[in-house]
């Protein structure tokens, strides 16, 4: 369901909204549903989707957020092929360092994952956290 609801103009802005509102456990069933590996890469490669799941490893808290990037790790390659991917890469590996070597844990750093780069919304900083398993459910 995320994944649809995520891939679409408007309701993409309530899926980001219901993952910065909702109660923790909430967020970690949506963030455990958005991390499924079958519907990850496509989110991480839509005009829309990537903005969501900027936003959830955005309100993704330790320890979730680690086991989150190690499902994002392994797309990363695949997403460079493409110029609109590309930049979303290199955003995330710029937010996330440890996406870049492969592993370790480094910090995440403050700030915003809509740097200016959010032309559907104008931008707008969101407060960081992370996710699940990668596997299908």
């Amino acid at each position: 369901r995320l994944g649809v609801l995520s891939r679409q103009k408007f309701s993409s802005n309530v899926v980001e909204k219901c993952l910065e509102l909702c109660m923790p456990e909430e967020r970690l069933v949506m963030i455990r549903e958005l991390a499924d590996s079958r519907i990850l890469g496509e989110l991480l490669r839509d005009v829309y989707g990537n903005y969501v799941v900027q936003c959830a490893l955005a309100v993704t808290p330790e320890p979730d957020l680690t086991q989150f990037l190690s499902c994002v790790r392994p797309l990363l390659s695949s997403l460079r092929a493409s110029g609109q991917g590309r930049r979303i890469a290199q955003k995330l590996e710029k937010k996330y360092p440890q996406l870049r070597s492969g592993g370790g844990s480094g910090g995440g750093g403050g700030g915003g994952m809509g740097e200016g780069v959010n032309a559907r919304t104008g931008g707008g900083g969101d407060s960081g956290r992370g996710a699940g398993a990668c596997g299908g459910g």
